[in-house]
């Protein structure tokens, strides 16, 4: 294990940044499961690049997922959760 994660968080390591993953209930909405984030001092997941997506879809395929895009501010506009 990457040093670093919080107990019961999953290591992911791309170039010198290291994040640290949980899989949560999917059957909440996007706005629960951010704010479920933001409890354990963390947020939704924020794709940078094409390695990261990568990443997300095949630790996850097969199940439901939320991502840190979203258009909460203007129907139709997407930004990341922390832009």
């Amino acid at each position: 294990m990457i040093v670093g994660c919080p107990a019961f968080w999953k290591p992911y390591r791309h170039g010198d940044n290291l994040y640290c993953y949980q899989k949560i209930n999917w059957r909440q909405t996007w706005l629960v499961a951010q704010e479920s984030c933001k409890r354990l001092g963390a947020n939704l997941a924020s794709i940078t690049s094409a390695k990261e997506n990568k990443f997300v879809h095949e630790t996850f395929k097969d199940r439901h997922r939320w991502i840190g895009l979203n258009d909460r501010k203007r129907e139709g506009k997407f930004e990341w959760i922390d832009k």
